[in-house]
């Protein structure tokens, strides 16, 4: 019998993987630097008959965005991944801790939360960009009447339709002047954020495929003549995170 190994989920953002984490446990890591031991994305594919230039600055390709576990990605700190391109993304993370001595505290003096401070309605973690999400989302809702289909949301919210665009575009300002302060969504003592080093160049894969045409692999070639396709390659620098 074949048995689905169960997915652990053994770290946190305070205290990073357990101490009885295994290889395996979530989210997945790596031991190894450089693009070896990265993660690789090979290749992804965009049908030409599917891209569309009028569609908002008709620029064609991927938004890729880098985040910790903890939080849901923000497509506003994205990078792209363009047509028939080969991205390789260096990473070095920065890891900030706060001494558990100061949690006797107000978080306002030391101007950041633990993770079992401030409980959120939407997220299991805190962190200020879960926090400044949901704060958005609950924004959106009361000027609104609805959200986004990306937003944090109940059961019984309705999501926004086209009559709400201009409302829903202008909640994405509005609530960081009108009522991120209400929200106090102040940073984590203990933050994982990533410094990026981005290199991209063309991908001739068509080379690569007309080889493979005059080898006999004719049948194979023809499933991607209608294609784009993309490369990424994320990858840590070092073994060792910056404290």
């Amino acid at each position: 019998q074949h048995s689905v190994r169960p997915r652990v989920k053994e770290w946190s953002l305070d205290y990073g993987y357990s101490k009885s984490a295994t290889p395996d446990s979530y989210p997945r890591r790596t031991y190894v630097a450089g693009p070896t031991g990265g993660f690789l994305f090979d290749a992804m594919a965009t049908i030409r008959s599917h891209l569309d230039y009028i569609c908002k600055e008709s620029l064609q390709g991927f938004k890729v965005v880098l985040h910790n576990p903890a939080e849901l990605p923000n497509m506003e700190r994205h990078f792209r991944v363009p047509l028939n391109s080969a991205v390789y993304v260096g990473v070095k993370p920065r890891v900030t801790t706060v001494s558990e001595t100061l949690k006797d505290y107000d978080p306002k003096g030391r101007k950041c939360y633990f993770a079992d401070e401030r409980p959120l309605a939407f997220f299991k973690d805190y962190t200020q960009n879960n926090c400044l999400q949901e704060c958005q989302s609950n924004y959106t809702l009361r000027m609104c009447k609805c959200l986004g289909f990306y937003m944090p949301k109940n059961e019984n919210d309705s999501i926004c339709g086209l009559g709400s665009l201009n409302c829903l575009q202008n909640s994405r300002v509005d609530y960081l002047k009108l009522d991120s302060d209400k929200c106090s969504c102040l940073p984590t003592c203990s933050a994982l954020e990533y410094d990026l080093e981005i290199s991209l160049t063309d991908w001739d894969w068509h080379r690569a495929f007309t080889a493979l045409r005059a080898v006999g692999l004719r049948d194979f070639v023809q499933l991607f003549e209608n294609v784009h396709l993309s490369r990424l390659v994320v990858y840590y620098k070092d073994i060792q995170f910056l404290n």
